[in-house]
C-alpha cells in the first residue's frame, strides 16, 4: 500500500513573536516566515506518479497570497525540475487537488523517488516567500486526487529573492547581479539533510561577472554575494525596493529611513546613507516597480575581510501592494547585511590604498 505523507504547518499569529510550529514525518522543511506577521496555513499529500503529480492542498491563505508547486527528480530540489514552478490559485479556506503533468515527456518510472517544493508566496510574484518546505515520495503507482481540481498556470519565477533556490537580484545597472555565480550554485531545499552544497567554500568565490557590486543584504540570499574580489575593483553598495504601483513606490521614498554603515577591521562602523545615490522609478522585466540605491565605494581597498549593514524602518505604514510595512504591522523593519572579503589582485597591481580610512572617504 503506497505511503501517505503529509506535512502540516500553521504559519498563526504566534510567528510575530518569532515563533513557529512545524511538524514533520519524512518532509524535510522549515518555517522561513517567522517575522512576516501572516496566518496563511498549507497541508499537503504528495503523490509522484509516471507522468504527472498529484497534490492534496489544504489549508487557509491571505488575500493576495498564492500556493507556488515545483516538483523535481531524486531527493531534494538539486534534481531535474519535471514541472515548471505552478501557481496554484487558492483565497480563504480551501480544498484543492492540482494534477501538475510533467513537461517535456519527462517520465518517472517505476520505483524512482520524486521531491515536491511547496511554497507560500505573493500572487504573481512566486519568489516572495514566505513559506518553502519540500517533500519526496517514490513512484509506487498514482492515486486518485482527494478534492476538486483548481485554476494553475506556470509561474516564470520572477527575479528577485527566493525562498531555497540560488537568488537572482536585480541590479541597478540592467539584468542581474552574478549570473555565472548564479548558474553554477545547486537549487536545495532549506533544510538540507547533510552537508549542504552551497556551503562549500567555492561557491560564492568564484569572479563575478559583475565583480564589485555589493548587494548590501547579500547574507540572506545565496548567490548574490560579491565573489572574489581584489583590491582593483571598483566597489559600488546598492540595495532596492519594489512595489506594485509607481505611487506605492512613492509611498516608500517618502516614509522610508534607511541607515547603511560599513565595517572593517581597523576601524568602527559608519553610517554611510548619506552618500547614496537614488535612481528613478523603474519597471522591470517582473512587471512591477522598482528602485535603486548605490553607493560608490571606489577603488584600492586594502585586503581583508569587511561588512556592510542596512536596516530600513518606516516612519508611518506604507504598502507594496502585497504586504504592509512599518509602525503597527507585521514588518516594523527589515535588517541585514553582507560579508565581504579584498584579496590582493593577481596582476601586480601595487598602487597605494586609498581605503578603508575613517571617516571614509567617499566624495
Amino acid at each position: 500500500m503506497k505511503k501517505a505523507t503529509y506535512f502540516l504547518l500553521v504559519l498563526c499569529l504566534l510567528l510575530v513573536s518569532g515563533l513557529a510550529a512545524a511538524q514533520t514525518d519524512t518532509t524535510d522543511s522549515t518555517d522561513d516566515a517567522a517575522t512576516s506577521g501572516d496566518s496563511s496555513t498549507v497541508s499537503w499529500l504528495f503523490v509522484a506518479c509516471e507522468n504527472s503529480a498529484v497534490i492534496d492542498l489544504t489549508g487557509f491563505m491571505e488575500t493576495g497570497y498564492d500556493v507556488y508547486v515545483q516538483v523535481f527528480r531524486e531527493i531534494g530540489t538539486s534534481g531535474t525540475p519535471l514541472t515548471p514552478v505552478t501557481q496554484v490559485s487558492v483565497s480563504g479556506d480551501y480544498q484543492v487537488s492540482p494534477q501538475i503533468s510533467y513537461t517535456g515527456g519527462e517520465v518517472l518510472a517505476f520505483g524512482q523517488y520524486a521531491t515536491a517544493q511547496i511554497s507560500i508566496a505573493r500572487e504573481g510574484s512566486p519568489t516572495s516567500t514566505t513559506f518553502t518546505g519540500t517533500v519526496n515520495d517514490v513512484q509506487d503507482g498514482c492515486a486518485t486526487p482527494t478534492y476538486e481540481g483548481v485554476d494553475t498556470s506556470a509561474a516564470d519565477g520572477g527575479l528577485g529573492s527566493t525562498g531555497s533556490n540560488p537568488a537572482q537580484i536585480y541590479s541597478p545597472l540592467g539584468g542581474i547581479i552574478n549570473p555565472n555565480i548564479v548558474a553554477d550554485l545547486p537549487q536545495e531545499s532549506i533544510v538540507q539533510l547533510g552537508a549542504r552544497p552551497s556551503l562549500n567554500p567555492f561557491f560564492g568565490q568564484q569572479r563575478s561577472d559583475t565583480a564589485g557590486m555589493i548587494f548590501a543584504e547579500c547574507n540572506r540570499y545565496p548567490g548574490s554575494e560579491p565573489g572574489l574580489l581584489y583590491d582593483t575593483d571598483g566597489l559600488t553598495i546598492f540595495w532596492s525596493w519594489f512595489a506594485s504601483t509607481p505611487e506605492l513606490v512613492e509611498d516608500h521614498l517618502r516614509e522610508a529611513r534607511y541607515q547603511i554603515w560599513i565595517n572593517s577591521q581597523s576601524f568602527p562602523a559608519e553610517d554611510i546613507i548619506d552618500h547614496a545615490a537614488r535612481s528613478q522609478i523603474q519597471q522591470r522585466e517582473d512587471g512591477n516597480y522598482w528602485v535603486f540605491y548605490t553607493i560608490d565605494l571606489g577603488d584600492l581597498w586594502a585586503p581583508g575581510e569587511y561588512s556592510v549593514g542596512y536596516r530600513l524602518e518606516w516612519a508611518n505604514p506604507i504598502s507594496d501592494g502585497y504586504e504592509e510595512f512599518g509602525p503597527g504591522t507585521g514588518n516594523n523593519f527589515l535588517e541585514s547585511a553582507c560579508d565581504f572579503t579584498i584579496s590582493k589582485n593577481p596582476w601586480g597591481v601595487d598602487d597605494p590604498y586609498r581605503n578603508p580610512n575613517y571617516p571614509y572617504n567617499l566624495g
